[in-house]
């Protein structure tokens, strides 16, 4: 009986482990784009998403600079805070006709966070937290614009930095809870409001830098052309509006039905 020698079978084993080990590559990539096509592609142009992972792969992945629209077909639960990354250009909005779906973040960190750079738009979603949980809304050091949808639940809603802007041109923000600032914190940045309601807002703190239930400003810029400003609460200064340092335009819209210590509407400081 003839036999092979061991050299050729350690060759024809080489060659078929080679051989498998190519058509699981193949099969895995394959399944990989599959996977990733159907995630990213629709006849309508929208990326739809029902997970927190399959949320921000779909941000990861968007081109810069491309506008990129992200649609959630259920409520979305995040682990750690959702960033906009830098030169990113996303929408958030609900794959629904009737009902705004919820982004909720994580207890103890903010839901989003929208860096330097990054421009964010929230077209039709909610932005909270679960009752009990602390945390911020959305973080802004890019660029927010809020066309519809809500802010709510939330340890303050809006944070906006020295780099920021924030555009409400429709929308709700309500039912927010910090020391100062619950509906809007502006913390040297830029507010822009030609839209929308801030409503139902708490700042919780009365000393002599606190309050603003709906906005509170700290240096910084507010234009308000539109939209209304009512039923917000401070322990401190300015229902509605508490000015400290910053220039205020008021070219329009509505600021009534605050409460506060001080200045129920609008305190402004300049000492």
């Amino acid at each position: 009986m003839a036999v092979t020698p061991k050299s050729s079978l350690n060759a024809s084993h080489r060659r078929t482990l080679i051989v498998v080990s190519v058509i699981i590559a193949v099969v895995v990539l394959v399944s990989a784009l599959f996977v990733y096509r159907s995630l990213i592609v629709d006849d309508d142009g929208l990326i739809r998403v029902k997970t927190a992972s399959e949320l921000n792969e779909a941000i990861n992945n968007a081109a810069v600079g491309v506008p990129t629209t992200i649609a959630f077909t259920t409520d979305i639960f995040l682990g750690p805070e959702l960033t906009i990354p830098t030169g990113a250009d996303i929408t958030l909005t609900s794959d629904s006709k009737t009902d705004f779906f919820r982004l909720v973040g994580w207890d103890g960190q903010g839901v989003i966070r929208v860096m330097n750079g990054g421009r964010l738009t929230i077209d039709g979603i909610i932005v909270t937290h679960e009752a009990g949980s602390t945390g911020l809304g959305i973080i802004v050091i890019g660029t927010l614009i809020m066309v519809d949808g809500k802010i709510s639940g939330n340890t303050g809603g809006v944070d906006i930095s020295a780099s920021g802007v924030f555009e409400l041109v429709s929308g709700v923000i309500s039912d927010n809870v910090a020391e100062r600032g619950s509906g809007v914190y502006v913390n040297e940045g830029t507010f822009k409001m030609s839209g929308g309601k801030i409503s139902g807002n708490t700042a919780t703190v009365s000393d002599w830098y606190a309050g603003g239930g709906g906005v509170f400003m700290w240096k910084g810029h507010f234009e308000m052309s539109g939209g209304v400003i009512t039923n917000n609460t401070a322990q401190g200064y300015g229902g509605g509006v508490y000015n400290m340092y910053g220039t205020v335009d008021r070219l329009g819209g509505e600021i009534y039905g605050n409460t506060a210590t001080e200045g129920n509407d609008v305190h402004e400081r300049t000492d």
